[in-house]
């Protein structure tokens, strides 16, 4: 690119970037050479910073990734946790509801068995009477 004005040819001692040493004859052509080289150094240079800034860009969303990453954990481990209980509970609670129909379920026939009782004493208190 830069270089252009270095004497580009096939090389036979080659400097960095392809610039063939046998071409230089004078010292216009070296001062020109170290231009070339030191504008494509720059030009380097300001690509180079450009990626690092990137990078220190890139390595705050990535630590920003994992943050949420490491609450995304917690909170499915919580969410896990919470399944759980919630689960127990459900259990718990067909277990109770199951009782209390059996409850019910008594009720009604000791309410049942009291009536034939009554019904009975009933029958019989007329003639305990006569």
């Amino acid at each position: 690119k830069a270089l252009r004005n270095c004497g580009r040819k096939r090389p036979t001692a080659v400097m960095p970037e392809g610039v063939d040493v046998s071409s230089i004859n004078s010292l216009e052509d070296i001062k020109s050479c170290i231009a070339s080289i030191e504008q494509e150094e720059e030009q380097l240079e300001a690509e180079l910073n450009a990626i690092m800034s990137q990078q220190e860009h890139l390595d705050t969303k990535i630590g920003a990734f994992q943050h949420t990453l490491s609450n995304l954990s917690t909170m499915i481990s919580e969410a896990q946790r919470l399944s759980h209980v919630v689960r127990n509970t459900a259990r718990l609670a067909e277990s109770v509801s199951s009782k209390v129909k059996l409850l019910d379920l008594a009720k009604s026939r000791v309410f049942e068995a009291m009536k034939r009782v009554d019904d009975v004493m009933d029958l019989k208190v007329p003639t305990l009477h006569e």
